[in-house]
Parts: C-alpha cells; structure tokens; sequence
C-alpha cells in the first residue's frame, strides 16, 4: 500500500468506506508465447480464487464486499470496506498488494 493511500485512509472516519484494488497473491504462468495465453488466464485466476475464502472473511469482519464475482486475469480484484478493512487485506498472506481505486480521467 502506498504512502499516500495510507494517508488518506487515516483521513477518513470510522465506517466510511473506500473502494481498493486488491492484488492477489497466486501462481505465475511459465511462459509466454501467445497460443498458451488462454492457459496462463485460467492458471492465474485459478490460484487467485484460493485466496478468496480468506478475503471474503477479512471483508465481512469489516462490513466490506468484493465488487467482482472473481479475480481478473491478472489476479486483481476490486473491493469495497473500511480503513480497517484494508489494513487488515493488506496483512492478509493471501494478499501481494493493495492499491486505491481511482477514477481515470483524460488528461487534454
């Protein structure tokens, strides 16, 4: 988690919630060629899903939620909870790492 997401978690109030980016922890595909990507999606969502169990009971502690069904190919996942929330995800052994949701805007 970053510096500057930390700080503006402990700007928040108690129960207010935050959306995050959770990056889980999960299996690294051997290889690249192109013909085996499909395998390296489904291998890389597979042992993200193992560590769903574990962060969907972080989230329910802190009255949070998943706001995918699961993990992306790349074994990210978009959450919604508590400052709490995310410091207890952040401890978690079934999480690599957490960044702030934010939204994209274009830059002109």
């Amino acid at each position: 988690m970053s510096d500057v997401f930390e700080a503006r978690l402990r700007g928040l109030r108690g129960n207010a919630k935050v959306r995050a980016i959770v990056m889980l922890r999960r299996d690294r595909p051997a290889g690249s060629r192109t013909h085996e990507r499909s395998d390296q999606v489904r291998i890389v969502k597979e042992s993200a899903r193992a560590a769903l169990h574990e962060v969907d009971a972080i989230l329910a502690r802190f009255h949070g939620r998943r706001l995918a069904e699961e993990p992306n190919a790349l074994g990210y996942i978009p959450v919604e909870t508590t400052s709490s929330g995310i410091r207890a995800l952040a401890r978690s052994e079934s999480v690599r790492g957490i960044i702030e949701d934010q939204p994209v805007r274009l830059a002109m």
